[in-house]
């Protein structure tokens, strides 16, 4: 009678370990989709954003300097979505054209850079 009860015990304990280890394989089967899942959506945002960006080339061009023009009034007119914000586009105005400061003279050149969908 004592060992009756021994192995029915040991027998329902077998079996909630597999149910446990059934439950924790679901589980863990269910992780491993969810991360797969995501990783595919961001690998695919990440190429479709990279794609938009491949269309767009970056050309300069030469402008002269009319009366009123400021670099953030120029900053205004050409900066695309390419770059962050004004500043970065001025910026990089600057280091093109070799400019310490804001200041810029009527009727001189300045080389300018912006982009095209081609």
């Amino acid at each position: 009678m004592e060992n009756t009860y021994l192995y029915s015990i040991n027998g329902s304990s077998r079996r909630d370990a597999k149910k446990r280890l059934h439950s924790i394989e679901r589980i863990r089967m269910i992780f491993v989709v969810l991360a797969a899942f995501l990783l595919g959506a961001c690998l695919t945002g990440f190429i479709e954003a990279k794609a938009d960006k491949e269309h767009h080339q970056k050309y300069f061009t030469n402008i002269t300097i009319m009366e009123g023009d400021t670099l953030w009034s120029i900053a205004r007119e050409n900066c695309t979505e390419e770059y962050d914000n004004l500043e970065d586009y001025i910026t990089e105005v600057r280091e093109i054209n070799h400019l310490c400061g804001d200041s810029i003279t009527e009727g001189r050149h300045i080389v300018i850079p912006h982009y095209t969908t081609d």
